[in-house]
């Protein structure tokens, strides 16, 4: 048995704009995260690709590593390294580093047909439950957030912060970072609680 559910609101061209929601018996339940509770139709798969991967012939190997786990993956890229001069203004300097994330992450989705940018939760979750490789743009899912304050007043660097953030309220228990040190977390050590980080260095490690 399949019920739905159709909210349509009217426009003033000919037509209406709205959602159709589906659901059929028999559906699985979505997998719900109990930090944040965001409800996703599967657990995604956290990478990070840092720019010394991300600006460098090494992409392309470590491109097709990830498109062959054939797995939803959500990839976190760090900030450009050439964002410009820094305001004294921490709000304003936040708001850059964001900005240059994103950029990053534009740039990352222009150079493989198989990546997606997603800005919003309602596209990660739609998105993860395709099976799709996603980039993500943090702005918007960090700053209308419950952790948005407890984020931002961390001493450690922004991109950071969000890595294991968004592990945990994915549900993932694993973050992979791509081609890189010990030295992407800082001071974090092997983990933070319940994620473990661990660093591929061959593509091949993922």
């Amino acid at each position: 048995m399949v019920a739905k559910l159709r909210v349509e609101k009217l426009d003033r061209v000919p037509g209406a704009l709205g959602v159709e929601i589906v659901r059929s018996r028999g559906s699985e339940a979505p997998l719900v995260s109990s930090e944040t509770g965001w409800s996703f139709p599967v657990t995604p798969k956290v990478i990070i690709v840092p720019n010394d991967v991300l600006l460098s012939d090494l992409l392309p190997p470590w491109s097709k590593s990830i498109r062959a786990l054939n797995t939803a993956s959500v990839i976190r890229v760090d900030k450009r390294e050439d964002s410009g001069p820094v305001p004294g203004n921490r709000d304003a300097r936040l708001r850059i580093e964001f900005l240059s994330i994103a950029q990053n992450a534009w740039y990352l989705a222009s150079c493989d047909n198989a990546y997606g940018v997603v800005t919003t939760l309602t596209e990660l979750k739609a998105r993860t439950g395709e099976n799709r490789i996603l980039v993500w743009a943090p702005a918007r899912i960090v700053l209308g957030s419950e952790d948005a304050t407890t984020l931002l007043k961390s001493e450690r660097p922004l991109a950071q912060e969000l890595a294991i953030w968004l592990a945990r309220s994915a549900g993932a228990r694993r973050l992979v970072a791509c081609g890189c040190g010990d030295d992407l977390l800082g001071t974090r050590g092997p983990g933070e609680g319940d994620v473990q980080i661990d660093f591929a260095l061959p593509p091949n490690d993922l």
